[in-house]
């Protein structure tokens, strides 16, 4: 029975890895989705890992979409209900439309099914809500066993030396670069930390007509959004009460009539 581990490269699934090795349990292969949207950190991250398990003799397996993330974002003719088509799914999280997981997820499991194996899966004990998605009889969960909750994987991996560049610094998850779930605070600190992924994501804005957190929240108006909030803050005025969104929303308008 060959023994699989479904590897992200977040804290997660990295302290399961390990783990799984300091507890000697069976360990065949490290299997990872490459997107082709990671943080470049992330990627210098999976390498380090792919290192370890090279080291205690664990194969390590990437696996690639059949076509890249940008087709499916940008340009694969999408049938609609009405009849007509479009290009593209857009974002990926928009309006809970999460194509990307369902490409990885599926990428996996087939693999998996494949291999005839058992597969760990990294989901740690403060995170049983996400088992209902994630149950199949090739499946186990041995952080939720081990009673290790999602606090203790990110020390754990701190204490290990391994901290993602900074990633888990200013990011609450460290998923694909231009996930649209990311947070306001995440987003803040891409356009701070990271001018080159807010870049790129400004670049995509342009290349679609969905706003990337839904209506009157494209990547421009969110980044002028935080020039205001950080022309107020200078100024010693709140970003958080009502005449901050008053205001706020005069700017937006005006922002949309110029456009």
């Amino acid at each position: 029975m060959k023994h699989i581990l479904s590897f992200s490269g977040g804290k997660d699934s990295t302290w399961l890895l390990f783990e799984l090795i300091r507890r000697g349990e069976p360990l065949d292969e490290v299997v990872f989705f490459d997107t082709g949207w990671e943080f470049d950190e992330m990627s210098d991250h999976i390498k380090s890992c792919f290192d370890i398990c090279k080291y205690h003799g664990i194969e390590t397996v990437t696996l690639s979409p059949p076509v890249s993330f940008d087709y499916l974002m940008f340009d694969k003719p999408i049938q609609e209900r009405g009849g007509g088509t479009h290009c593209g799914y857009s974002w990926c999280g928009l309006c809970g439309c999460r194509w990307g997981t369902t490409q990885k997820l599926q990428a996996l499991d087939q693999y998996a099914e494949a291999s005839n194996g058992k597969v760990y899966v990294g989901i740690a004990a403060d995170e049983t809500h996400r088992l209902d998605k994630e149950r199949a009889p090739f499946k186990i969960f041995p952080l939720i066993e081990w009673e290790i909750p999602e606090a203790d994987c990110l020390q754990g991996c701190y204490k290990t030396g391994f901290d993602w560049g900074g990633l888990y610094k200013y990011l609450d998850r460290v998923s694909c670069k231009y996930c649209a779930l990311k947070n306001l605070k995440e987003l803040r600190n891409i356009r701070k930390h990271y001018p080159r992924v807010w870049d790129e994501l400004k670049e995509r804005q342009k290349r679609t007509s969905r706003p990337y957190k839904g209506e009157g929240k494209s990547v421009f108006q969110l980044e002028r959004r935080f020039v205001f909030e950080e022309e107020r803050l200078a100024d010693g005025l709140s970003i958080t009460n009502r005449e901050f969104y008053s205001l706020l929303s005069a700017v937006l308008d005006g922002m949309e009539a110029s456009l």
